[in-house]
């Protein structure tokens, strides 16, 4: 039961700091931070596993980068999917 416990809190954890990985790069593009800035290259290093082969998906829509959005919302649908049993 107590490893259950750790499991789970572990992977919590993993989806909140790739959610504010994401959240962050997010962030430095609207200020016009790049990716190799030393400020944000964990983020990218974190996300671009996720975010790089959604951007080849999905075009951006006005000069908007929407794949952060569609990737917290796949990371949200994961987490769900994998945590969801565990609290069962």
């Amino acid at each position: 039961m107590r490893t259950r416990s750790i499991g789970f809190r572990l992977a919590a954890w993993y989806f909140l700091v790739f959610a504010l990985g994401i959240t962050a790069f997010g962030i430095a593009a609207w200020f016009g931070m790049h990716r190799y800035s030393k400020w944000i290259r964990p983020a990218y290093i974190l996300t671009d596993w996720l975010v790089e082969p959604l951007r080849r998906i999905i075009p951006p829509v006005g000069g908007w980068d929407l794949t952060p959005i569609v990737a917290v919302f796949l990371l949200a649908i994961l987490r769900q999917l994998l945590l969801a049993p565990l609290l069962s």
